[in-house]
């Protein structure tokens, strides 16, 4: 997701995928006792890039996002607001 960076509130939604089993029995029993995701340590698969484009997902969702976006200290950072 972008967030945005003009001030203000904004609303976002965004999709939520979870990676499946390519097996035929993980696959099965992911779709008997519901969605599971097949990666045992998501958060290192997800940070590297290697394989993220040939892993299966399925859409589980979304979420709704609500961002509080407020310009301050700009100059100390070296932007400049207008």
């Amino acid at each position: 997701m972008h967030v945005p960076t003009s001030p203000g509130r904004h609303e976002r939604k965004c999709r939520v995928f979870c990676p499946i089993a390519e097996a035929f029995w993980p696959n099965l029993k992911a779709k008997v006792m519901g969605v599971e995701c097949a990666h045992e340590d998501a958060a290192e698969d997800i940070a590297k890039a290697e394989a993220r484009s040939v892993t299966t997902v399925v859409n589980v969702g979304a979420v709704r996002v609500v961002l509080q976006v407020v310009q301050r200290n700009f100059i100390r950072f070296g932007y400049v607001t207008n």
